[in-house]
This record gives C-alpha cells, sequence and structure tokens, in this order.
C-alpha cells in the first residue's frame, strides 16, 4: 500500500470529508486494515460523521438551507399566500379566509388539523375591601359552565370547524375515552337559566343586591373586567360570553387587546390588582400524547406555574393541595399498572372540572394554507405542520428556502429563552425547528 493513503483518509475523516463508512469502503478497496482501523470507526470522538456520499458532491443536510419566518396579519394571510408572498402560514386562518383560499385556484392548498384549543381562565382571587369578586365564589365559577354555549362557539362562530369540549381533553385526543364517564356525571350543558340561578343565589348570600338587573355590592355596580383577544374568534367567544354574563346581571367591562399586551395584563400581574377577571386563551398542540401527564397538570394543578398567580414570587397564588399532589404522582410515573394511571387521571379531571377555574370551550379545526410547491411537508394528525417534524424535510422545488408566515414573530412577551423555555407558541413554533427534542 502506499505509505500516505492512511494521513489522507484520516485528515478525511477529521476535516468532515468523508463518513466513516466512506472511510471503511475506501480502505477495503485499498486493501488497508488492522486493529487501528476498526478503533478509529468505533471513536464517538469521530461520530460527526458526513453521509456516505458528501465527497462525491452528493447535496447533504436539510432538504431547505434556510426557513425565513415572517409576520402576516391573519386576515391578509390568505391575499399574501395568494401572490406568492410566502409558502406556508402557521396560524390557522379565521373561517371566512379558508374559504376564500379553497375557492381559489391558485395553487394553494388547506391542511386542517384540530390544532389548537380555546378556553377561559378566571380570577379567583379574594376581594378587597369593600369589593365583591364574583369568581372568588366557587359556585359563581361552576355556573359559568352552564352560561357558557358551547355549540353556537363551534356551529355558528366557528362555522361546523370546531369541536365542543368540556374538559382540557379533546374529544379527538386518546384520553377522551379515560374520561368519558367522568364528563357526563358532571352533567355541564347549556342552560343559561340554571346559571343564573345559581349565581343569583350565591350573589345574595355574599351580600350582593340586584338594582335594575344589575349586581351591586355596598352600593356599586359589581364590574367584571373582560380581556378578550381580537386577532381570531376569541373576539366574537369573548363578546358571546359578555352578553351571557350581561344577561346575569354583571356588568361587564370588555377590553380589546392583540397577544402582547393582554397576555402581558394576564400573565405578568398579581391576580389582586385585578386588571382582569376573565381573559379568552388559546393554546397550540403540535402532536397526539398517548399517555398524557404534562397537559392536564398544566391546565389544572398550581404546582406547575399555570394558575392565577403563576408561582410568581409575591403574588396571590391560587392553591389547591390535593390536585397538586396527585397531580405530582401522575407527573412522576408513580402508579403500577395503566388503570391506577387511568383513575389519577380521571379524579385530576373531575377536581378540574370542579374548580372551575380554567373553563374549556371548544377544540378549532384549524386550516393551514401551503402552495402547492411545497414538497415533502410532514403533516401531522393533531398539530398539522406545526409538529416540530414537520418542516425537516420540507423544500421548495428550485429553492433553496421555505417562506413561513405567522401571526407573531417578536411581540411584547416575547422572550427568547433557549433554557428556561418559552412562553409564547409563536417562538416555540421557530425554535423546535432549530433542535432536537432529548426524548
Amino acid at each position: 500500500m502506499a505509505p500516505d493513503t492512511v494521513p489522507d483518509l484520516l485528515t478525511g475523516l477529521i476535516e468532515g470529508r468523508l463518513s466513516r463508512r466512506a472511510l471503511a469502503a475506501r480502505a477495503a478497496a485499498l486493501g488497508i486494515s488492522g486493529p487501528w482501523l476498526a478503533s478509529i470507526l468505533a471513536d464517538p470522538a469521530l461520530a460527526q460523521d458526513a453521509p456516505p456520499d458528501q465527497a462525491a458532491g452528493e447535496r447533504v443536510g436539510p432538504a431547505a438551507d434556510r426557513l425565513i419566518f415572517s409576520s402576516f396579519n391573519v386576515d391578509q394571510a390568505p391575499l399574501e399566500i395568494q401572490n406568492d408572498r410566502m409558502d406556508l402560514y402557521l396560524y390557522g386562518l379565521k373561517t371566512a379566509g379558508a374559504r376564500e383560499v379553497a375557492d381559489s385556484p391558485a395553487g394553494v392548498r388547506l391542511i386542517q388539523a384540530p390544532a389548537s384549543t380555546l378556553s377561559i381562565v378566571l380570577n379567583p382571587a379574594p376581594p378587597r375591601e369593600g369589593e365583591l369578586n364574583p369568581f372568588a365564589l366557587k359556585p359563581v365559577r361552576q355556573a359559568m359552565q352552564f352560561l357558557i354555549d358551547r355549540d353556537f362557539i363551534a356551529n355558528d362562530i366557528y362555522q361546523g370547524n370546531a369541536l365542543p369540549m368540556l374538559s382540557h381533553v379533546s374529544p379527538l385526543d386518546y384520553d377522551a375515552l379515560t374520561v368519558f364517564d367522568t364528563i357526563r356525571q358532571a352533567d355541564i350543558r347549556h342552560d343559561p337559566e340554571y346559571a343564573r340561578s345559581l349565581i343569583a343565589t350565591e350573589m345574595t348570600a355574599a351580600g350582593a343586591t340586584q338594582e335594575n338587573g344589575v349586581w351591586s355590592f355596598q352600593g356599586r355596580p359589581v364590574a367584571i373586567i373582560m380581556v378578550i383577544r381580537v386577532e381570531d374568534e376569541r373576539r366574537d367567544i369573548g363578546d358571546l360570553i359578555r352578553a351571557a354574563l350581561e344577561g346575569a346581571g354583571f356588568l361587564v367591562q370588555p377590553v380589546y387587546q392583540p397577544f402582547g399586551p393582554a397576555t402581558l395584563a394576564v400573565y405578568a400581574s398579581d391576580p389582586l390588582t385585578f386588571q382582569w377577571h376573565i381573559y379568552t386563551e388559546g393554546w397550540g398542540r403540535s402532536s397526539a400524547d398517548r399517555y398524557d401527564f404534562g397537559t392536564i397538570n398544566q391546565m389544572y394543578a398550581p404546582w406547575l406555574g399555570n394558575m392565577p398567580g403563576w408561582l410568581e414570587t409575591g403574588f396571590w397564588q391560587y392553591e389547591q393541595p390535593e390536585l397538586d399532589a396527585i397531580g405530582q404522582q401522575l407527573y412522576r410515573g408513580e402508579f403500577a399498572s395503566r388503570e391506577e394511571r387511568d383513575e389519577i387521571y380521571r379524579r385530576m379531571t373531575g377536581m378540574g372540572i370542579d374548580e372551575s377555574v380554567r373553563l374549556w370551550l371548544a377544540t378549532a379545526l384549524q386550516n393551514f394554507p401551503v402552495r402547492d410547491g411545497v414538497e415533502n411537508l410532514t403533516e401531522d394528525i393533531v398539530g398539522g405542520p406545526k409538529s416540530p417534524l414537520s418542516l425537516r424535510e420540507a423544500s421548495v422545488a428550485g429553492s433553496p428556502e421555505v417562506r413561513i408566515g405567522h401571526l407573531w414573530i417578536w411581540t411584547d412577551r416575547t422572550t427568547w429563552n433557549p433554557v428556561g423555555g418559552f412562553g409564547d407558541v409563536y417562538s416555540s413554533d421557530i425554535y423546535k425547528n432549530l433542535v432536537d427534542p432529548p426524548i
């Protein structure tokens, strides 16, 4: 053998021009062998292999060199994608916009997926001296379950592109069967008369009186501050719930805000300051979960920091020790069988419904527009194009990049924190394309 072939092969391996598989093939062709070759090929320090054919000039790595994220208003998104200003929109179109795209021959198709859920969160903090917070009263919170018309939300506001929800579990989730009896026993339905009777009983017991159809406490109307998101159907949902509350005798002060100011007012404030009483929430979903342990804790159990008070030092905190205890048991996997796990899950769901701090409205069947030229886009059964794997192999023929639109790219609440994590779905939708999850 030629004495300089071994250094050449090693240099090629170290510089990344050769993979270990390619090195082994060339060594075999040159008749090079020995224990040293086996040890080099097994060395983890040399594991950053280039694909076998890289030295031959074949393209390696992701199909696209760049993912370009840009912000587009949801109302303008159908026009923007039809005018070829983006290849894919990662925010669900409004129903009218989805129909516009579906009826257009502009080479754009729709991906439909149950990629978001909708809820409201109530502020259960104790009232200040001389005031009355209706949602500090658990029966009033429970009455809200009967005051909300979920069928109207799903069938009229979303025009059939949503499914009513009574708990954190979507009707399309694996655990829907697990909690079916638990939800059925709660007997939640749209019954505004029953809701108003519950509210009247509890408000009267708390010392409130009704004057001209409006609840008052110590001579002042009981006012509810309702923070309503404006970017999507949540504005219409907020108006629906506002009207129902006014019909129950409350003076409602709507505050219409986009993502940044709304989340700042709600999630960054001490509940005792009462910058809000109700907030219209939305949650993004990216993949199916066979045995959920995180979402149920996030949506019901205070210990995870997603319930009013948000575990911020100095803030008043909503507390539910029993939910925390069994939630952590589920989270840590401290059960011996599926049956035991399911029983814990049912108990948590029942307690979350009973507490009624976060109430569930609907699973939205989102419509994501994508141009026909986008190839090898992985579509998740839950998240559609929002899965962490969706864009890994996506490409546009003849282009080194994929142009991705979203509602927000940066907001007043955006904190780019790859260590502590992200608090908004818009940042997460970008970040998950930059990393590989550890598990």
